[in-house]
């Protein structure tokens, strides 16, 4: 069995919001990873190291993992003789007195087992607009935006998704993970979002892609040093801004410009096809973070982002890239549309997904509804085809019923020159879907 490496586990995990918060130590299995290590845990040893102030990378791995440990054991350590000295070391660290991390991650973890033991549930968190607090460092020209909000795309609870993700990870892959992840600490991803100006040289168009969330630059660094250590393939460069903060710039040949930006950004930014100007594009970048010159928010784009709501979780505003209206015509996509604003706001058991687009006049937008409505259909009538039919045994599952629900509750209609769409994405949907296809690629990995 070949199995996923790292890289794959993480970028699939994330993908599939199987990581809460997306938190590198989550993928991290406690009882595993402790008898990995050779470490004998119980309740009272993961209390020790819990209350332990974690100095180096890895040491905040082991808190972490033993605050996981015994979020598992939730019901052994209820029962323990020494519980209420065990309760008064977790209340510590959940207040932010003891065993205290600067991102805060160890005071999270206490206070969410404390939650368990009690019975009780988090008080819900009120996020700023995502709209205007993650596209305030791309400059005022960009003509196309997108972002996600990890933190509320899905709703806690277990994942079989991560859990599958694991297991197709061969025991010397997750001892590599386990190394890996010891150097960095642990790392959060909170939102992600791209940004792009256009050009009529698809060569010239300028890419941003900004990841924010939590982690230790001096350690995350660290592990990038010592992972390129025998290639010799990056060139790395340290600097500081006005304020102080850490700014560590990355760059590999025929790569854009990545940089890591203090304790919660990493910025990657540069042009469509890489070339020796990047660093003049994250430059631009910093000159918009550092309030030198305007934002997104305030840019060509301000109109459409006004319409996104403020609760909403993830958008998609701007206008079509040229490339990609001729992809459309090729692929026989006529009227194609001009330009796209699109959000999903949080919703019981699932997300509401709203589009609207433009087209160049009334008569075009009936057209793209009637080709909407015609592909839905052709979509549908498919589906039912290939589920009397039966996949082949090489296939991967596919859930017929949820995406003919889907499909068929999708609702279009035009307004004029407008188009709009909704439509109800269910929870347990792209979990049915990424699960099945986990399964399917591990399947054939042991073959």
């Amino acid at each position: 069995m070949m199995g996923f490496g790292f890289a794959e586990i993480l970028v699939l995990a994330i993908m599939s919001g199987g990581i809460s918060n997306a938190d590198l130590v989550m993928l991290v299995q406690p009882g595993h990873y402790f008898k990995s290590r050779q470490i004998d845990i119980s309740v009272d040893k993961a209390i020790a190291y819990a209350g332990d102030e974690a100095k180096t990378a890895k040491q905040q791995i082991v808190q972490l993992t033993a605050l996981r440990y015994l979020m598992e054991e939730s019901e052994t350590l209820k029962k323990s003789p020494k519980y209420a000295a065990q309760r008064q070391v977790l209340e510590q660290i959940a207040s932010g007195k003891k065993a205290n991390d600067s991102q805060g991650f160890a005071q999270e973890y206490a206070a969410a087992l404390l939650a368990k033991l009690d019975d009780t549930k988090a008080a819900d968190v009120k996020y700023p607009p995502l709209r205007a607090d993650i596209l305030n460092w791309f400059p005022a020209d960009v003509a196309l935006a997108m972002a996600v909000d990890f933190r509320q795309t899905r709703k806690a609870g277990t994942n079989d998704t991560l859990k599958n993700l694991l297991k197709l990870m061969p025991e010397h892959g997750k001892q590599e993970m386990y190394d890996h992840i010891e150097k960095s600490g642990n790392i959060r991803v909170e939102r992600i979002a791209f940004a792009m100006v256009p050009s009529e040289k698809r060569e010239e168009q300028k890419m941003y892609l900004r990841f924010t969330g939590k982690g230790n630059h001096a350690w995350v660094v660290d592990l990038i040093k010592m992972m390129d250590k025998n290639r010799g393939r990056l060139e790395i460069e340290s600097l500081k801004d006005e304020k102080d903060t850490p700014i560590t710039l990355v760059k590999e040949k025929f790569s854009p410009m990545i940089a890591i930006v203090g304790n919660t950004d990493v910025v990657v930014a540069g042009f469509d096809r890489p070339q020796g100007k990047d660093r003049d594009v994250f430059d631009a970048l910093m000159d918009v973070r550092a309030k030198k010159k305007a934002n997104a928010f305030t840019g060509v784009l301000k109109a459409r982002l006004a319409k996104v709501p403020d609760k909403a979780i993830a958008f998609i505003v701007g206008d079509a890239p040229e490339f990609l209206k001729r992809e459309l015509r090729l692929s026989g996509f006529e009227p194609v549309p001009t330009n796209i604003t699109a959000w999903a706001e949080r919703a019981q058991q699932g997300m509401d997904v709203q589009v609207e687009t433009s087209t160049a006049n009334g008569d075009d937008a009936n057209k793209l509804v009637r080709k909407v409505g015609d592909l839905r259909k052709q979509g549908i009538d498919q589906l039912k085809q290939l589920m009397q039919q039966g996949l082949p045994p090489d296939a991967p599952p596919i859930p017929f019923p949820a995406i003919i629900n889907l499909l068929e509750t999708l609702q279009v209609q035009s307004d004029r020159d407008r188009v709009n769409v909704r439509l109800f994405v269910p929870d347990g949907l792209a979990d049915s879907l990424l699960n099945g296809w986990i399964l399917f690629a591990g399947a054939r990995e042991l073959k």
